[in-house]
């Protein structure tokens, strides 16, 4: 669940329409509204209840969720970060196809958009949450 206030979204804007299906759609919002100066905060008193199933009633395109995660460290992150995601997920079987559709899109335009509107900076981002996350 996820909350802000119109004035916010607008803007900021709501999920990167350049990510097909799902998968890290949420990430990028939060890294894009820490970036733009905006705080994203947990209430971890919050229940969310989700229905677990066998099997998924919709097909999972695997190579989407890999080109989200690599359209996230394209718009977001320096060149040493960026770097460090290809290497992590380059044997991944979607990776060719999941690059070629990242670097044929709108990711370097928007990412310009970005760092244009940003007053921070992802070396900032992984400071903040330093102690959340092994970088």
């Amino acid at each position: 669940f996820m909350a802000m206030r119109h004035d916010t979204l607008k803007q900021a804007g709501a999920f990167d329409a350049g990510m097909p299906q799902w998968g890290s759609e949420d990430l990028e919002l939060c890294v894009r509204y820490w970036l733009l100066g905006y705080e994203v905060w947990l209430a971890p008193a919050v229940t969310v209840l989700h229905y677990f199933r066998k099997s998924n009633p919709y097909h999972v395109e695997w190579g989407a969720v890999t080109h989200n995660l690599l359209r996230v460290a394209l718009l977001h992150f320096n060149q040493a970060r960026m770097t460090r995601v290809v290497t992590a997920l380059k044997n991944d079987a979607n990776f060719a196809p999941a690059m070629a559709y990242a670097v044929e899109s709108d990711v370097w335009l928007k990412r310009a958009e970005f760092a244009a509107r940003r007053v921070r900076d992802d070396d900032w981002l992984f400071e903040k949450f330093a102690d959340s996350c092994e970088v």
